[in-house]
């Protein structure tokens, strides 16, 4: 993979991560319909942002939202992702089950700001690391 490709990724993450900003000014009134919405755009930052980290440290990936499967596959280039573990079960129910109805277990607020803090955090420190 190119430089340009890692580029790519990081900038796909920017844009969940600014899809996340936006939802969480703008629908202050009404957040409680956007929280599955909120921690999707931010588990998508965290997954984007581990694949472009892989694809800088050469390691191959298989296509997933799985995002115990990326930090397993990053462990092994690294421990400065360890602090996302914790929240990745979480993380997974925002990629796919979440999205879709018949998902009765509604996310909190609170859950939903906890995965955009992680996102904002993988991405700043996925940046830190190619400077």
């Amino acid at each position: 993979m190119t430089a340009n490709n890692i580029k790519e990724w990081i900038r796909k993450a920017e844009e969940d991560l600014i899809s996340t900003e936006v939802l969480l000014e703008a629908s202050k009134d009404r957040i409680e319909f956007l929280t599955s919405t909120i921690g999707f755009h931010s588990q998508q930052c965290i997954e984007k942002s581990l694949k472009g980290y892989m694809i800088k440290n050469q390691k191959e990936f298989r296509k997933t939202h799985d995002i115990t499967y990326l930090l397993n596959l990053v462990k092994n280039i690294g421990e400065k992702f360890e602090f996302v573990r914790d929240k990745a079960s979480l993380l997974n129910e925002f990629a796919v089950v979440g999205r879709y109805p018949g998902y009765y277990n509604e996310f909190t607020l609170r859950e939903a700001k906890d995965a955009y803090e992680v996102a904002k955090k993988v991405l700043l420190t996925l940046k830190e690391d190619l400077s």
